[in-house]
């Protein structure tokens, strides 16, 4: 995922290089660098949700990660 990721954040960066003055492209940086760091702790939250849920709920004495493992 990180690597389909990278590519994204390396084109933003080229584009906000190209695009904005001498100016502009600290500023501009800094906004993409904010939105690279949300955008990773959402995906983290997002993990950390789905692992809990997996040990949280049972179906039939087992938890939903070890249904899944097994499927």
């Amino acid at each position: 995922m990180y690597a389909a990721v990278q590519a994204i954040q390396i084109g933003m960066r080229a584009l906000i290089t190209d695009g904005c003055s001498l100016a502009e492209q600290a500023n501009s940086n800094a906004w993409a660098g904010r939105y690279i760091g949300v955008g990773g702790m959402l995906g983290n939250l997002a993990a950390l949700l789905d692992d809990l849920s997996g040990k949280i709920e049972k179906v039939q004495g087992r938890t939903i990660l070890m249904v899944r493992k097994t499927a």
